[in-house]
């Protein structure tokens, strides 16, 4: 399959990284300090040899520059590589890696990493590189669905007394923050759809979600959720056999029904067999009352889930174009697919 990247050596071309910088900064120079980091400090400390290796520059990529470093003597490795801004949001995901690892889950290991690297002051991290790929563009087979239970379990076993990013947690009414979500979501389809909007209908959703909200008031301790689950967040290691996690910046205390009915729907397809032998192996992890709580909270994040993929049809298709109409955009099928899911979820 080809994923898309250029191979370069460790030196770029400069044409392929325009994009994907927003610093004031001299171009050249930071290309020079990252080839720098790689072959004086991180081609060292992995006792890997210069001989041979090479940069891979992924297409992609508007908040930090990524690079795909390959060796034939050793491993290779992820660098990503920040602003000085960032320092503080590296620290997190480092953080929370760590706590995901110690965890029991599989997600990118940490090789290295440096807050203020030379005179452009960079901010670098690097993490193995995990021979594979991500689901985007492919289907789950249901025989490796039990290993993603394998995966998601002992993150959503992880608990908190409060909610939130695990650096910032909350105490406040969990149920209201939900509810406001839902409410900003229907005011982004509602500005969208305008002169074509039937106010009955968004009354009735807001009515139906409001009823609905009682429903958190049994969850007493929130589970720890990766709460962006899409196929480009795992990734499929067929030489271990094994699922790990992505993008770690999004995981959160929350509810892990939203994870679940995330991978339902887009990475498990709804296949019945795939989430069928997911359940199997997920739930024979988990205690009653964990299963229960599930269940009570399904049908809110089913509509949520539906309610916030048309909003984020309608937002895709604002960003695609200067001057845009929903009803002739290439997303208006997702759109209405999703918003009539919504509302068959409403009236049932």
């Amino acid at each position: 399959m080809d994923c898309g990247r250029r191979r370069t050596g460790l030196s770029t071309e400069k044409g392929t990284q325009v994009v994907l910088f927003r610093w004031s900064d001299n171009f050249v120079r930071i290309e020079q300090n990252i080839r720098s980091y790689i072959v004086k400090r991180l081609l060292p400390l992995a006792k890997s040899d210069l001989a041979g290796a090479e940069a891979v520059v992924p297409l992609g990529g508007m908040n930090s520059v990524i690079r795909i470093v390959r060796t034939k003597t050793g491993p290779g490795f992820v660098v990503r590589v920040f602003p000085r801004a960032e320092r503080a949001r590296l620290r997190s995901l480092i953080a929370i890696g760590k706590m995901l690892q110690s965890r029991g889950v599989a997600v990118p290991p940490t090789v290295d990493w440096v807050e203020d690297y030379s005179e452009s002051h960079l901010v670098i991290h690097s993490e193995r590189l995990i021979e594979g790929q991500t689901l985007v563009g492919r289907c789950t087979e249901a025989a490796t669905a039990p290993l993603l239970a394998e995966l998601l379990l002992p993150l959503h076993q992880t608990k908190s007394p409060q909610w939130g990013p695990p650096d910032n947690l909350k105490s406040a009414d969990f149920s209201l923050y939900s509810f406001r979500r839902v409410k900003y979501r229907l005011r982004g389809v509602r500005k969208a759809l305008s002169r074509a909007a039937d106010k009955a209908v968004f009354e009735k959703i807001l009515d139906w979600f409001t009823a609905e909200r009682h429903r958190f008031d049994t969850v007493r301790e929130f589970d720890l959720t990766h709460d962006k689950i899409n196929p480009g967040n795992l990734l499929w290691a067929p030489g271990e056999r094994k699922y790990y996690l992505l993008d770690l910046a999004t995981v959160r205390y929350g509810v892990r029904t939203k994870d679940l009915v995330a991978l339902y729907h887009e990475v498990l397809r709804d296949d019945p067999e795939a989430i069928a032998q997911f359940e199997k192996a997920y739930w024979a992890g988990s205690t009653d009352g964990e299963r229960q709580q599930n269940e009570r909270l399904w049908r809110w994040y089913h509509a949520y889930y539906h309610l916030a993929e048309a909003a984020s049809q309608i937002k895709r298709a604002r960003n695609s174009t200067a001057r845009y109409v929903l009803a002739d955009s290439d997303y208006h099928e997702k759109f209405r697919r999703h918003w009539d899911q919504l509302l068959a979820i409403i009236n049932s």
